[in-house]
């Protein structure tokens, strides 16, 4: 039922769905365009915000290697590579970034801990390097709005080296506790003075009482009892409030339910004390395993992330409890479990699969469709609505009443959906539709649809009733794939050589208000373009077109000369894979859906790629 792309983009499109359509895939590509502004000199809507690239899962942040609960139903988690701290949602929606101490940004140095106490301050273990050697090692604090609260604890050598936090807990009063891997031990600091009020642990590595044989993790009980686990060993040792050792058990670390059946070390990557008095562990390995015992030691359930949909493979794994679940982290995805069960209760992976459509509404949310509907995403970037499930649109758009439309190639029919995701009705187009765009018509005072009709080798024009009102291109295209609507009434069209599925690309075309072409591009000519399918109008006249096969974005004049050429073949930041929509905003900043990267990337009017 399908068509229409270059031959070469026939091969793309075996990546994209496994049904037995040729992918003919999306364009619109601009919303600067008269429906929301290109001739408005007060356009309703101008740069959207929020964190790009859209797409990425809630509790977005490269190597989750910490997370704390937080007041407040919040989290706060800690990026290496980013070198920032994230203040999320328990929905995993990003309040807050805050930028840590360039000196300590890896690889010159390192977070080594987080922490968050019950007032909501914010505790991060940094180190500081030269040449390799630390340098400075210390405690910064943070308020959740992301103000600094001063250095906690400024570090100073003993036996000539940095003692290494790589945990931090607190009591009921909110002192602090951290985990000095170098001294093989658990310090207690007074919360206003920094002072050093109780020691726990011999100071020496092995597997005696009182030992910690390798890198250490803790957790503490409600009467400032502390619970220690360390790497070359199966126990867990409990220490008294003054520092003594109390007792010890044996907890289940070689019991895997999938081979190898034992591992070489426990690999604790977090500890903590549940609320219902039992002991959960994360354990990294190949995979990542959940493992929660009583306080004798049984084994209580435990969860292999190699296992299909609760998968969090990698190191480390990190958790919080939050209620009756525990939200569970790594470096490439955030899972929640009931902590009684272990049971899979939600997971948050990329939220997009194969971006195609792009369009925006008046407020700033900005909608995506993808192989499995529409998504929206608010101006913080975070998906708070999904709607259409069960379609195929590689075009979307959304008319001056916010109604949401979208060209549904498994029905050949445009949707129409309300702001909120409910039906508005549909449009039963004559011919096949691959493509829409929709602007506000000042002479008409109403909104217009150009859809493509590939069957017919027209561009017509329908009101948002789905009545036609005319057409354009008539004799001059053959088999349209997308269009955009110029300011001076023409239109420009994706063309391909035929009617058949899989039609190779033909050329891209500007038609004239009065039918005529104004100019024609071929493939391999100005740009050397391969298969044009997003088409997107800026303020100034310029067009700029997702070239889906060639993996680039290409810059065309008002009269079609090449002005220039963004990115290539890629997953990078700034690169493509498979670029199927673009749109334009009120500050010349665009926007491209990628197909291959499941992902909308933003970059400004020069073509720089942006983070937000």
């Amino acid at each position: 039922m399908f068509k229409k792309i270059s031959t070469s983009l026939a091969l793309l499109i075996l990546a994209l769905t496994t049904s037995a359509c040729t992918m003919s895939l999306d364009r619109f590509g601009q919303l600067i365009s008269p429906s929301i502004g290109d001739d408005d000199p007060s356009p309703a809507v101008s740069v959207i915000k929020g964190t790009f690239p859209l797409g990425q899962p809630a509790f977005n942040l490269q190597d989750k290697s910490f997370l704390s609960a937080a007041p407040g139903n919040k989290f706060v988690g800690a990026s290496l590579f980013d070198h920032k701290i994230y203040v999320f949602t328990a929905e995993g929606k990003t309040l807050k970034s805050i930028s840590l101490p360039a000196a300590s940004k890896w690889p010159d140095g390192e977070i080594t801990s987080l922490g968050v106490d019950s007032t909501g301050l914010i505790y991060v273990g940094l180190v500081e390097r030269s040449g390799g050697t630390a340098i400075r090692e210390y405690i910064q604090k943070y308020n959740l709005d992301g103000v600094s609260q001063g250095v906690f604890k400024d570090f100073v050598q003993e036996g000539g080296i940095f003692p290494s936090a790589q945990d931090i807990a607190f009591d009921s009063s909110d002192n602090v506790y951290l985990a000095l891997n170098y001294f093989y031990q658990i310090r207690k600091y007074n919360k206003n003075t920094g002072a050093q009020m109780v020691a726990y642990g011999a100071g020496t590595s092995g597997s005696a009482d009182g030992e910690f044989w390798g890198n250490t993790k803790f957790t503490l009980d409600s009467s400032g009892n502390v619970y220690v686990v360390d790497t070359w060993s199966d126990r867990l040792q409990k220490f008294l409030p003054n520092g003594s050792f109390d007792s010890k058990v044996t907890w289940p670390t070689q019991i895997l339910p999938v081979a190898p059946a034992t591992v070489a070390s426990s690999n604790v990557a977090d500890l903590t004390l549940l609320s219902n008095g039992n002991f959960l562990i994360s354990q990294s390995d190949s995979n990542g395993y959940l493992i929660s015992f009583d306080p004798t030691g049984a084994l209580l359930f435990i969860t292999d992330g190699s296992a299909g949909a609760t998968q969090f493979t990698s190191s480390p794994v990190v958790f919080a409890e939050a209620g009756n679940e525990v939200y569970v982290m790594n470096s490439s995805t955030t899972r929640v479990y009931n902590k009684i069960t272990g049971a899979l209760a939600r997971k948050y992976d990329p939220t997009l699969s194969n971006a195609l459509g792009l369009a925006r509404d008046t407020l700033g949310n900005t909608y995506v469709s993808d192989m499995g509907g529409i998504k929206r995403f608010d101006t913080t970037g975070f998906s708070d609505l999904s709607f259409a499930a069960g379609t195929m649109m590689y075009d979307i758009d959304i008319d001056s009443q916010g109604i949401i439309y979208g060209s549904n190639l498994l029905t050949g029919k445009i949707m129409k959906y309300n702001p909120d995701g409910t039906s508005a009705g549909e449009i039963t187009p004559t011919g096949t539709t691959y493509f829409l765009d929709i602007v506000y018509d000042k002479t008409l005072e109403a909104d217009v649809i150009y859809q493509t009709d590939a069957t017919n080798g027209v561009i017509r024009k329908l009101t948002t009733a789905g009545v036609e009102i005319g057409t354009i291109g008539a004799g001059q295209i053959i088999s349209p794939i997308s269009v955009a609507a110029t300011s001076d009434g023409g239109v420009i069209v994706s063309d391909a050589q035929n009617t058949g599925p899989g039609a190779p690309f033909r050329a891209l075309v500007k038609i004239n208000p009065d039918n005529s072409v104004a100019w024609t591009i071929l493939p391999g000519a100005a740009g050397n373009i391969t298969t044009i399918l997003g088409i997107a109008v800026d303020k100034d006249g310029s067009i700029l077109a997702a070239d889906a096969a060639g993996n680039k974005i290409v810059r065309f004049s008002a009269d079609g000369a090449h002005m220039t050429t963004y990115g290539q073949a890629g997953a990078a930041a700034g690169e493509f894979t498979m670029p199927i929509d673009i749109m334009v905003d009120a500050g010349s900043n665009f926007y491209v859906s990628e197909a291959g990267n499941s992902r909308v990337q933003k970059f400004n009017s020069s073509g720089v790629v942006q983070a937000e």
